[in-house]
């Protein structure tokens, strides 16, 4: 994939230094490069600008109409940040001028700079600065679509803790609406089952306007209804705007929503997901709106993604209906079932101990069988609370406990009990899911971290402290790192810009490295990563004769790279051997 081509706006009313300070960044770096002298010129290019510029450069002091003959500069530079600020939030602002003091430079960063410079500036300093300018403003887009999927994860969470309990499948249905209303702008939503016996389709849950509908049921029609192609050909169908896309799609009926009349509102907007469960499509499910554009790509993969988690709630449902009426269906499900499924006698011996279980926990069925379960339970304790309520015919559900891997590593489970009961309503044992939120834990934790990493590039400017924030925040991503370095290109050769080490200033001039030399300077040649998992034993390792040389034994080293340009490397150290692996 080709490295994004960042797009500048250079404001500045001087073309002695306008002219050739654009030639510099288009020739050096490869930026597209638009200039303007005023800040009326400078508003035509952003509000004509097909897409939002990534880093405006403003001089402080600007004419306001360069066609105005009398005009000369004022300081409206901050004026003009804030008003493309306001029009494209995400574009980040550098002002520099060549006469005001700290006081205006604070001004800017109050009202929004990314940075304030003071003229004449180092070149190489503008373009670094640039180029986190430009990173900064990417890292703040991917920080906000990072909250929307922390939105979409604690939606699948809740889901997924309302499949895994024991209650009814309306019950689970109608947390699936509560959920799906919070994340879509829906007129409409329908969960439908295909009986395939009765070739029918059984409309279980039906929303129009926030109201709940009757259950209905009609004839499954394959060659008509959009529902009968999504679960037909068992793949999602995504309509932004049935008006303008009619003509593209099979010739289906005119879409109706609830037996309406012709004269009410139409369908515009409709998406429709399969609901599959032990790979065979079971229903759909669908939302709809009465207004265009409403659904897009990113609700196509969150409604599909929750479809999985109701399709499992389904299944549940039937399997538990069936469980202890009819030996073999109820064996073929509780092996495929997607959760771990434990049931016990009333002497707490396990007599159901389903693959999933197996997978999760590590021990085989012919172990447990008969076997007790608290050596599932981290907390033994915990597991006799759970016995307990159930011996007093109250449900579990909804609740996260630590379980125990065969191993003995600690397994993160959202875990639901129900007692089973008999034809006469006795009860004759106990049963539970098992969801392993072993995963969902990862990618909490692996969000955190990249949270904390944007939060940090976003408040500090400074190498240092956007080294010490990564190193604080890396724990999740790569633990085994213990320190880290930043070497820029400067004057011919590797400067040590930034490390963790606390190293006084004469050791941090000793350990410049030239173009080739060491581990960083051989990454800085080729442009490729490096993994060096015993430096003792590497001979590229450099050296340093100084009482302050770090003694770590083990390195990954990345190069700095803007563009086709590399500026720099990153290392992250640790004191053991064999610390980084290539994942």
């Amino acid at each position: 994939m080709d490295e994004k081509v960042y797009r500048i706006l250079l404001v500045d009313d001087d073309p002695q230094i306008r002219k050739p300070l654009a030639s510099w960044l288009k020739a050096e770096y490869g930026y597209r490069i638009d200039t303007a002298a005023s800040q009326a010129s400078a508003w035509q290019y952003v509000v004509q600008a097909e897409e939002p510029y990534d880093v405006v450069l403003i001089d402080d002091m600007l004419l306001e109409d360069e066609t105005d003959p009398e005009a000369f500069p004022i300081a409206v530079g901050i004026e003009l940040m804030v008003q493309i600020k306001e029009h494209t939030p995400h574009t980040e602002c550098i002002i520099f001028t060549g006469w005001s003091g700290a006081e205006r430079g604070l001004e800017a960063l109050r009202a929004g700079a990314y940075r304030y410079m003071n003229k004449p500036f180092d070149h190489e300093e503008l373009a670094m600065t640039i180029q986190m300018a430009a990173q900064h403003q990417e890292l703040r887009q991917q920080f906000e679509v990072t909250n929307k999927q922390k939105k979409w994860l604690q939606t699948f969470l809740k889901i997924g803790r309302a499949t895994t309990s024991i209650h009814s499948l309306d019950e689970v249905l109608e947390e699936a609406h509560r959920q799906i209303d919070a994340l879509m702008d829906a007129s409409g939503m329908d969960i439908v089952l295909y009986d395939e016996v009765s070739q029918s389709l059984q409309f279980k849950l039906c929303f129009d306007r926030g109201v709940k509908q009757a259950k209905w049921e009609r004839p499954f029609n394959q060659e008509e209804g959009l529902t009968e192609w999504v679960i037909t050909q068992n793949q999602p169908l995504l309509i932004k705007n049935l008006d303008e896309q009619e003509d593209s799609l099979p010739k289906f009926p005119h879409i109706k929503h609830f037996g309406e009349s012709d004269d009410q509102d139409r369908t515009q907007s409709w998406l429709g997901v399969p609901l599959i469960a032990r790979d065979k499509v079971i229903g759909a499910m669908i939302v709809q709106s009465y207004h265009s554009n409403k659904f897009d790509e990113n609700d196509q993969y969150v409604l599909s993604a929750v479809a999985s988690q109701v399709a499992s709630a389904i299944d549940n449902a039937r399997l538990f209906s069936d469980l202890y009426e009819e030996r073999e269906h109820r064996q073929a499900l509780l092996q495929s079932s997607l959760d771990a499924i434990v049931a016990i006698d009333n002497d707490k011996h396990v007599t159901v101990f389903n693959k999933q279980a197996e997978k999760i926990f590590g021990y085989t069925e012919a172990e447990m069988l008969s076997k007790r379960t608290f050596i599932l339970f981290e907390d033994v304790e915990i597991g006799r609370q759970i016995f307990d309520e159930l011996d007093g015919d109250v449900s579990v559900s909804e609740r996260q406990i630590n379980f125990k891997h065969k191993n003995g590593q600690k397994l993160p489970g959202l875990f639901s009990a129900t007692v089973i009961k008999d034809e006469a309503g006795k009860a004759i044992g106990q049963a539970g899911f098992i969801r392993d939120l072993r995963e969902v834990k990862v990618l909490e934790a692996r969000q955190r971290a990249w949270s904390e990493v944007s939060q940090a590039v976003t408040v500090s400017q400074e190498l240092g402290d956007i080294l010490h924030l990564i190193m604080r925040s890396v724990d999740h991503i790569i633990p085994t790192a213990t320190g880290g370095e930043f070497h820029l290109y400067k004057d011919g050769v590797l400067q040590l810009a930034a490390n963790t080490f606390n190293f006084s200033d004469d050791a941090t001039a000793a350990f410049s490295l030239k173009v080739g030399q060491g581990i960083a300077g051989k990454v800085f040649e080729s442009g490729k990563h490096r993994i060096v998992k015993d430096c003792k034993k590497n001979a590229q390792f450099n050296t340093f004769d100084h009482p302050e040389a770090p003694t770590y034994r083990s390195m990954i080293c990345v190069p700095l790279q803007v563009q086709d340009q590399t500026l720099g490397t990153l290392s992250l150290t640790s004191e053991a051997t064999k610390a980084f692996k290539k994942a």
